[in-house]
């Protein structure tokens, strides 16, 4: 049985990349969330038909809901990034799924994957990860079209500087000439290097599009991760 709806007023809009905001939302009486989950966003002048599923791309802790929403290919999102702003009123409603169990697995290193905007439930992990258990090893590996696309730019930087986490960014499209990162896609090779020595004993997370999830399990697979240690997570997209 899905949640009703909830009124959110927008305390905080914060512009990512030249196609991605995150919101920032303020409810009365949130039942809280695990990284992972999501919430259907829409319009507070919407019918029931028109909404979009976000996944919460804030931690446990923060003290309020935060999602980031894109543009689609098509740039007809609902709401629209552009259309948000501090003060307006949106209609939320979850959280739904089943979120991760990642941090309460055991000590095991932990491995994240994200695609473009499959970054964002990855975020709030990451948060949980720094506010109650940062001495877990843990290596993100995020692609990204360019600098320009990178989400969270700053917070990565500072992320970076735990010597228990590793960032390793993959640009595939655009790049600059002394970019020393990894360029082009996600592919055999990347995945071989950024798994920990034993892969069977670590847990994997992957999230974005789900093209990429699936392409990224295939190689985990044949790597030897376990299935039951990979966690798929394709980006949602319109509302259903």
């Amino acid at each position: 049985m899905r949640s009703a709806w909830r009124p959110a007023s927008v305390v905080e809009v914060i512009r990512e990349t030249r196609r991605a905001v995150t919101v920032v939302l303020d409810l009365a009486d949130w039942p809280g969330h695990r990284p992972g989950q999501y919430v259907d966003v829409r319009p507070a002048t919407c019918d029931e038909s028109q909404h979009r599923s976000h996944w919460i791309a804030s931690g446990r802790s923060d003290g309020y809901l935060a999602v980031t929403m894109a543009a689609d290919e098509q740039q007809r999102p609902v709401p629209a990034p552009d259309d948000v702003t501090a003060g307006s009123i949106l209609q939320v409603r979850g959280p739904g799924g089943a979120g991760l169990p990642a941090l309460e697995a055991g000590p095991d290193p932990l491995l994240l994957i994200a695609g473009g905007l499959g970054l964002a439930p990855l975020r709030a992990l990451l948060r949980d990860w720094v506010a109650v258990d940062h001495q877990r090893p843990l290596r993100l590996l995020y692609s990204a079209r360019s600098p320009a696309d990178i989400l969270y730019r700053d917070e990565l930087l500072r992320l970076a500087a735990y010597e228990e986490l590793d960032v390793r960014i993959a640009l595939t499209r655009e790049w600059p000439d002394d970019w020393h990162g990894h360029v082009g896609r996600i592919g055999d090779d990347v995945l071989r290097r950024a798994v920990f020595s034993e892969p069977g004993g670590s847990y994997t997370i992957v999230a974005g599009a789900l093209q990429f999830t699936n392409a990224c399990a295939h190689v985990l697979l044949e790597i030897g991760c376990r299935r039951e240690q990979i966690v798929a997570l394709p980006c949602r997209r319109s509302g259903h």
